[in-house]
C-alpha cells in the first residue's frame, strides 16, 4: 500500500473519483512475466481472465502462491520466483485484474475472484492443500487472509499486513471520515479469528505506511499466530533488507507444520 497524497488531497479524491485508482494503483507499464521454467496460466472465470505465473515444485515440495502489493505486477517479480524454485519449492505468482498483463478491473471481490480461480488450478496440477503456502505482501495480505478464510492453503505467512481498509485511511483523513468514502473494507481483523491455519506475521517496525500496531492486532487476533519483528525495517524495503529472512520464512512454511512452541 502507499501513501499518494495528503489527506485532505485523499479525502477529495475520494469523493470525486471513489476508490479504487487510490487502492489498486496498477503499474502504467506492462511487464511480461518470466521466471526460470515458468508458465503463465490463463484461466478462464465468468468475467476476467485469471492470470498466474505457475512453477512445479520438485517431487514432494511445496508450492508458494504469492499475492503482491500494490504498484507491482507479477511481471517485476522473476526474482522471487527463481529465489522460490532454488530451494526446490514451486511457485505461483497471481496476478490481479487490471494490473500488468491481466485484463479487468481491480475491486476486493474481482481480486478476491481471480485469487480463487488460480487457487483451484492447483489440484488439476497436481499438488494437494497441505502443500499450499499462502504469501502475501501489504494489499496481497488481505487476499492471502481470504483465501485461508475460505480454506485454501496449509500455512499462512502476512508481509506488511493491515487489519482494513478503513483503518488505514482513518489515519491520514481528519475526523475519523475516512471509513466513510471507502468502498473496499479489505477487513482482515474481522475474519482474523476465522483463519485455520498455522500462520505468521512479518512487520517492519519502522513501517510508516501500515502501522507495525496492526501487524501486531492480527497477530493477537488470528488463533496461534507468530509475530516476526523486522528491525528498522519500513514498509517498500523488506525485500530490500530482510529478503534472506522472508525467504526462510517461506522456505519453514513450505517444509511442514512448525512444533508448537516454536
Amino acid at each position: 500500500m502507499r501513501r499518494f497524497c495528503s489527506a485532505g488531497a485523499l479525502l477529495s479524491a475520494m469523493v470525486v473519483a471513489g476508490c479504487g485508482p487510490i487502492l489498486f494503483p496498477a503499474p502504467t507499464t506492462i511487464e511480461k512475466p518470466a521466471a526460470t521454467a515458468a508458465t503463465l496460466l490463463r484461466l478462464p472465470t465468468t468475467k476476467d481472465d485469471a492470470i498466474a505465473l505457475w512453477g512445479p515444485p520438485r517431487p514432494g515440495r511445496s508450492v508458494v502462491v504469492f499475492f503482491h502489493g500494490n504498484a507491482t505486477q507479477i511481471g517485476e517479480l522473476g526474482w522471487l520466483a527463481d529465489a522460490i524454485a532454488r530451494d526446490g519449492d514451486g511457485y505461483l505468482l497471481v496476478e490481479y485484474p487490471g494490473y500488468g498483463v491481466a485484463a479487468g478491473t481491480p475491486s476486493e471481490a474481482s481480486i478476491y475472484r481471480s485469487a480463487a480461480r488460480a487457487l483451484d488450478e492447483l489440484p488439476r496440477l497436481g499438488i494437494d492443500k497441505d502443500h499450499v503456502i499462502l504469501v502475501g505482501q501489504s494489499l496481497g495480505t488481505a487476499v492471502a487472509a481470504e483465501m485461508a478464510v475460505r480454506g485454501y492453503g496449509a500455512r499462512l505467512l502476512l508481509v506488511s499486513p493491515f487489519t482494513s481498509i478503513p483503518d488505514l485511511v482513518d489515519g491520514l483523513v481528519p475526523f475519523g471520515l475516512g471509513g466513510v468514502f471507502v468502498t473496499d473494507d479489505l477487513d482482515t481483523l474481522s475474519k482474523a479469528r476465522s483463519i485455520p491455519i498455522e500462520t505468521v506475521i512479518a512487520h517492519g517496525d519502522a513501517d510508516w505506511i501500515v502501522p507495525f500496531e496492526m501487524g501486531r492486532d492480527l497477530a493477537e487476533r488470528i488463533p496461534g499466530a507468530r509475530l516476526e519483528v523486522f528491525e528498522g525495517a519500513g514498509h517498500n524495503d523488506m525485500f530490500v533488507r530482510d529478503g534472506d529472512r522472508l525467504l526462510a520464512l517461506m522456505r519453514s512454511l513450505a517444509s511442514g507444520p512448525t512444533p508448537r512452541g516454536q
